[in-house]
Formats: C-alpha cells, structure tokens, sequence
C-alpha cells in the first residue's frame, strides 16, 4: 500500500502521516520503499516485528471496546456515521463549515 492510499484510509493527511511512519520506521514496525513504477510514490511495507505484536494489540483494541460498554455492532454503525459526517462536511473553510452536499456554510 502507498502513503497516499493509507492516508485516505485512516483520514489523515501526508503532514500527520509521514512523522507517524517515520516513528514506526525508526521502531521497526515498518518499511517505507519507493515504488519502483513510479517514484514519486512511497510504499510501507508491515515488518514481521509489526505482524508479532498484532495479536497483542487487537486483545489492547478489544479491551478499549469492552470499557466503551457498547456492542461491536453499535461501535462500527458509529464509525460508518462518523465518516458519513466527515466526507459530507468536506471540512473546515476560513473556520466555517462548509457542506459537500450545497453551497450553503455555517
């Protein structure tokens, strides 16, 4: 996957991206290569060190559900919501909303 395609995944732009990955990189929980297709795309790679600890921190992810004391169901519906919202929102403009869905800002 490229740092642009993860970007759009996580809703996070290349400013707050890139010093994450650098911190994983230096960790040794990732790689980052440039693809050799096309250079101006960096790829990031999940090292093995990253794979062995993936149990760990779904059991850590699973634990901070358990306290938000809501079904698995309810918490997904939320997140489906919650990026509904943000992509119709379209972000912040001069500190005014402004909607995807009209013209109108508020």
């Amino acid at each position: 996957m490229n740092v642009q395609e993860l970007g759009k995944q996580l809703n996070l732009d290349s400013g707050t991206l890139t010093p994450m990955l650098k911190r994983m990189e230096a960790a040794g929980y990732v790689t980052r290569v440039r693809n050799p297709d096309d250079e101006r795309k960096v790829m990031i790679q999940v090292t093995d060190k990253a794979n062995g600890i993936k149990q760990e921190l779904l059991e850590k992810v699973s634990g901070c559900l358990d306290l938000l004391d809501i079904e698995e169901k309810e918490y997904f519906d939320l997140l489906a919501r919650i990026d509904h919202l943000t992509k119709s929102l379209g972000g912040m403009n001069d500190g005014r909303i402004k909607s995807n869905v009209s013209n109108k800002s508020c």
